[in-house]
Formats: structure tokens, sequence, C-alpha cells
């Protein structure tokens, strides 16, 4: 039988080669421990090196949501989606890539976690609305390490307009009826150059001295009249209690279901030492405003209406955010609102003087329906 020697040149160069990449790989091992100052005797083998890398250690979680709420199909088509991106961060901040995480969410109403969807860091998502009231609490998690986790609340409205969103999210002018004011007393004008420019106000200009009283529609809110009690318009306001007493000047801002028939539900949160609401059947604030607690000295308090659909009518409520004061405006009747109504906005001051203004900062107005 014949004998071929091997190309010992080849074999010579095949071993260059591996000794070439093993030398790159100590290195590139060195380089990871030494990022990570963990220390290691020179001469130690590739092996060796291996034994004290690092155990990939997630330490938090990101998560990033680019819109703040949804809406399915009311009249800001723009948000019917809100983006999320998950990040998964080291002990230092360092972004991890490839680690496993996990989204869930459930209603914010109450229930169980649901998986939405899983993948490795970083992950994207884009959440839909399903309908247009309720919404989703968000959570995302590290697989193999649940600890680690975020949580986010996504609510989805018929509407939602706020000051401190994205500029097309703001208030805009066009949302307030102002050319058509009902049941306005000594109104020379109402000036929306606030919205404009993105400061959610509006200021009412009085025509002459004394009492000056109106309400302004809202437009492109849910229909109201004949509607279930799932239907709700809220306006919420940022209130602080000032130092002037209502006998001296008598000043707020509130809202309701208004009508130019005979049967209102309108309330007023006053920002004054001794009166902070007066809620009417009709459109007359000059009875009795009282003391209820909705505001206090030296801090802003969130007050809103909450404006009820009803088959044949319904109360508009007066809440503060954190439920502390509750209470409920006159019921309207179908049959006595006349041809023009829907949700408003009431504003009322006594002791004005001619063309002074009486600005009326608002901080939300949603909407949500079944």
């Amino acid at each position: 039988m014949s004998f071929t020697p091997p190309d010992l040149s080849g074999v010579l160069a095949n071993e260059q080669t591996m000794n070439s990449r093993l030398t790159t790989f100590r290195n590139d091992v060195k380089a990871i421990l030494d990022d990570a100052e963990i220390s290691y005797a020179s001469d130690l083998g590739i092996l060796g090196l291996l034994r004290l890398l690092p155990v990939p250690d997630p330490r938090s979680i990101e998560f990033n949501c680019y819109d703040s709420w949804l809406t399915k199909d009311g009249p800001q088509s723009h948000a019917k989606s809100a983006r999320m991106y998950i990040v998964v961060r080291d002990k230092d901040g360092i972004s991890m890539s490839g680690i496993d995480v996990t989204l869930q969410r459930k209603p914010i109403s109450g229930g169980n976690w649901t998986t939405v969807t899983s993948g490795k860091s970083p992950l994207s998502y884009t959440a839909v609305a399903d309908a247009n009231r309720g919404g989703y609490v968000y959570r995302t998690y590290v697989t193999n390490k649940p600890s680690v986790s975020a949580e986010h609340s996504l609510p989805q409205y018929y509407m939602n307009y706020f000051n401190d969103d994205e500029y097309e999210d703001r208030i805009p002018s066009s949302l307030l009826n102002t050319s058509n004011l009902l049941k306005a007393t000594n109104v020379k004008s109402v000036d929306k150059t606030g919205l404009d420019y993105d400061e959610n106000y509006i200021e009412v200009v009085a025509n002459a001295a004394g009492e000056m009283k109106g309400a302004i529609m809202i437009n492109n809110t849910p229909t109201i009249l004949g509607a279930n009690s799932n239907t709700h318009v809220y306006i919420g306001y940022d209130i602080t209690r000032g130092n002037v007493p209502s006998a001296t000047k008598l000043k707020g801002y509130g809202g309701g279901f208004v009508g130019n028939g005979e049967r209102d539900s309108l309330g007023i949160f006053y920002d004054n030492s001794d009166a902070d609401f007066e809620g009417a059947y009709e459109f007359d604030f000059l009875g009795y405003p009282e003391d209820e607690g909705y505001t206090k000295a030296g801090s802003a308090t969130e007050c809103y209406v909450d404006i009820v659909g009803g088959i044949s009518g319904n109360y508009t409520y007066y809440r503060t955010a954190d439920g502390s004061v509750d209470n409920y405006g006159g019921w309207w009747y179908d049959s006595m609102i006349g041809s023009t109504y829907g949700p408003c906005i009431v504003f009322y001051a006594n002791n004005m003087a001619a063309n002074e203004r009486l600005r009326i900062p608002i901080k939300y107005i949603r909407a949500v329906t079944p």
C-alpha cells in the first residue's frame, strides 16, 4: 500500500490560525473582565478567565410609553394607539440586549393579569384602544427575574384634552363655543388667546361694573341626552383657596349641563376665603355659596365636574380628585332643557369693574362612553 505524507505546511497554517483566534478570544475575555473591574492573574488560561466572567444581572427595567392615553373612535383619532419601548439595564445603568422580558396587562378597574407579548430586550409593542372608557395597567418584567418590573397605566377615553402633553392634545380654542353663550349676563367678550398660545385658560371680559356670569358650551362631546349613565364628560380645575371674602369678591368657575329651557344642573367652584362651592337647578348663583372643603389655602386642589348622561335626565356631580368631597347639582330633565343644551363651562363673578377680566384656567376636558 502506498503512503502519502501529509502536507505539513497546511497543518502549520491551520495551527497558526487557531492560535491567533484563541489569542483574540482570550484578549476579548480580558477586556470584558477589565470593564467589569474584575482582577485576574496575567498567566491565567482561557478556561480560568471564563470562570471569572460576570453573570448577566438585570437590575432595572424601563417602561417607555410615548403616548399617555388612548381613544377608540372619539374626535382625537390620532391617539388610537400608544407605542411602548421596554429597556433592561444592569447595575451601572447600561442597556442589556437579549434579556427575556414579558409584557402583561389587566383592566384599571381590577382583574387578572394576562400576557400580551414576550421577547428579547429591547422590546417594542403598540397598544391599541378597544373601548372609549376604562383602560389597562401594563406591567413588564424580566421573565427569569420577576422582581425587576415596572408598570404603566393607560386609560382610554372618548376624548381627552389636557395641559401637560404634546401640542396636539392641548385644549383647542375650537372646543369652546364662545360665539353662542347661554344665560350670559354682563359679558363683553371671551378671549381665547391663551388656548391659541398653548396655555389652557380663557378670559371673560365684563361689559360694565357689577355681576357677570355665563355658560360656554363645549363642542365635540359625546351625546349626553338619551345616553345611559356610563357616558361622562369631565371638566377639571386646579383651585387654590384665596384670602378675599365673598362679600368683597365672589368669583369662580365650574360646569354642568345647561340648556335654554327651564332646568339645568350646574355648579361653581369658588376660590374665596369663606366659600368654595355652589350648585343650582337654575342659572342663579346669587343664593348661598358655602364652604364645603373643596379648596385649601397654599396648595392647588384638583376639583372636577362630572356631567353624567341620562335617558331622561341626570345629576351633575362635583368632586375632588382624592374623593374627600362629593356633591351634586340639580337634576336636569330632557323635557325642560330647550333646543340648545349640552355640557358647558360655567363662570361667575360679582363686583366686577368694566372691562375687568376673569381668568378661567382649565386643567382638562375629558369624556368616556360605553
